[in-house]
């Protein structure tokens, strides 16, 4: 469970940040609508979570391609590329782990815990 749900505004990705609350029980209210996220690169992606609190420990983003892959890509090491190319294709969660601050991630700091479809969009 997040602790704190980071999404771009746009349409489908309220959507999707506000149907993932919902099957979480995670306040819509306290979905944090970040216009940086919006087709945002490497870099812009990296700042919105750097703003993170120190004492969130789980974050979730929600946001779009090309820019989630790429930063997926840039996090971790080893991920196995599918027939498709599509690492990330509509609906699908990326679980990373890392022991760092928010603010300090870095070229492949992070593990890949799992990539799974949401089953409820």
């Amino acid at each position: 469970m997040p602790q704190l749900i980071i999404s771009s505004p746009a349409q489908r990705a309220r959507e999707t940040a506000e149907t993932l609350a919902q099957q979480m029980n995670y306040s819509i209210e306290k979905i944090s609508w970040n216009e940086s996220v919006y087709m945002a690169d490497v870099s812009e992606l990296l700042d919105a979570i750097a703003t993170t609190p120190e004492q969130c420990q789980r974050l979730m983003v929600v946001g779009h391609n090309p820019g989630l892959e790429d930063l997926l890509f840039y996090l971790t090491e080893e991920i196995d590329i599918p027939e498709d190319g599509k690492v990330m294709p509509t609906a699908i969660v990326a679980v990373l782990e890392t022991d760092l601050d928010w603010s300090a991630l870095e070229h492949s700091s992070c593990k890949l815990g799992i990539i799974a479809r949401g089953r409820y969009l």
